[in-house]
């Protein structure tokens, strides 16, 4: 069996629809459907645990307040 060594590339896009998604089996399907690369769930599983230092540039504070300051004047 010939293996062919994924583009690094596709593994970065493949963490950061992980990262995005919070889905190994979501990431999987999206990145087949784009790249038309079949990669597994338990492949991208492996790239997050091999990857795990690039984990911080992919990092999405879905929780962060967003603070809208709104200065009015009342004039009579």
């Amino acid at each position: 069996m010939n293996r062919t060594r994924t583009y690094l590339a596709v593994v970065i896009y493949g963490l950061y629809l992980y990262y995005s998604s919070r889905s190994f089996r979501l990431a999987a399907k999206c990145l087949s459907s784009s790249f038309m690369v079949k990669r597994s769930h338990v492949t991208i599983w492996k790239w997050v645990q091999r990857y795990t230092f690039l984990a911080d540039r992919f990092r999405i504070d879905r929780h962060k307040i967003r603070q809208i300051f709104v200065y009015e004047t009342l004039q009579n």
